[in-house]
């Protein structure tokens, strides 16, 4: 807040700061469903008739003021993601801003260039199999690993409260576990323990995470690189970034439900917009895009379909590749 002999107006001012499309306030289900009406004596404040507690002053503010350039400033130069995983955020999640690197630097940084000093440390370059090669092509920083004809690769859930879904997909798990020990194996462990440091697995699912972590010890990686391995929600996750970023989308299923968790898109925001130079994502694309039954998903579902057909457009750029898991053997 400036002082008032500061501002033109003689009175303070406030900048807020932040994003409306990235997550929201936490709010159980069950008060989201018991919320009243909003009164139309506040419509006025920014609020809209279908808006409930996890509507923010900042999101109000922003429809308020968004048309009236001198109270809203939008940013739109990005310093961290390289330029093919910064179009899917552009496209998805920002289609009316111009969402760019800010330099050439971050626009074309890769893998590789993260990679490079730790090369004289691969201990076995020839035993990485042709999975490995392809998921970290240092010049496709886009991964889709698709599981939607894997018939293993099916959700499970063990409860579901008013708060909590409780998903899991042991498929998945066994995959991204199986990627990042291959990975890391081919490096001496002291390296191990520093690209770790620069590897990040996030699901919605606590459940899933859990997972995640007992197929990572199953495989034998040392104790202290798995600690490094960063395996977590998006909440816990948003405001963090890494090198690489695997996304396990874990909702699998032939009625194409993608539940109340994916059902805010800005969930997946988030956990895109997280990774510098390497994406990879491990889940059932025809249940993220196909309509479903809830036609409360249908609007993550329209933002979904735009984020995975600008990955189609990076594939025939050659930034991206698609891998079917069935033909991964765990």
């Amino acid at each position: 807040m400036c002082p008032a002999t500061e501002s033109q107006e003689r009175y303070p001012r406030v900048v807020l700061v932040g994003d409306h499309k990235q997550l929201p306030p936490v709010v159980t289900e069950e008060t989201i469903e018991h919320t009243p009406k909003v009164p139309k004596v506040l419509l006025k404040a920014g609020l809209r008739e279908n808006d409930t507690l996890k509507t923010s002053l900042f999101e109000r503010l922003f429809r308020i003021w968004s048309k009236k350039t001198e109270n809203v400033i939008i940013l739109s130069e990005q310093y961290r993601m390289n330029e093919a995983i910064s179009r899917i955020v552009k496209n998805g999640f920002y289609p009316t801003i111009n969402y760019v690197p800010a330099n050439d630097k971050i626009g074309t940084h890769t893998i590789e260039k993260f990679l490079k000093p730790y090369d004289t440390s691969i201990q076995d370059d020839k035993s990485r199999s042709e999975l490995i090669n392809t998921l970290f092509e240092p010049n496709k920083p886009v991964i889709l690993v698709n599981t939607e004809k894997d018939k293993e690769a099916i959700e499970g859930i063990q409860e579901v409260d008013i708060q909590t879904e409780s998903r899991f997909n042991i498929r998945e798990s066994k995959i991204i576990a199986k990627v990042l020990a291959e990975f890391l194996g081919a490096y001496n462990k002291k390296s191990q323990i520093e690209i770790a440091k620069e590897i990040g697995v996030i699901s919605p699912y606590r459940h899933q995470n859990n997972l995640i972590y007992g197929e990572l010890r199953a495989r034998n990686l040392p104790e202290e690189v798995i600690e490094q391995i960063r395996v977590d929600t998006v909440d816990r996750f948003q405001g963090d970034e890494r090198e690489i970023i695997i996304l396990s989308l874990t909702n699998s299923n032939d009625l194409n439900i993608i539940g109340q968790l994916h059902r805010d898109w800005r969930q997946m925001n988030v956990s895109i917009s997280r990774a510098k130079a390497k994406l990879i994502i491990v889940g059932n694309r025809r249940t993220f895009t196909e309509k479903s039954a809830d036609s409360k998903e249908d609007e993550a579902k329209a933002i979904f379909s735009e984020a995975f057909r600008t990955f189609d457009e990076l594939k025939k750029e050659n930034l991206a590749e698609e891998i079917q898991s069935e033909k991964i053997k765990v």
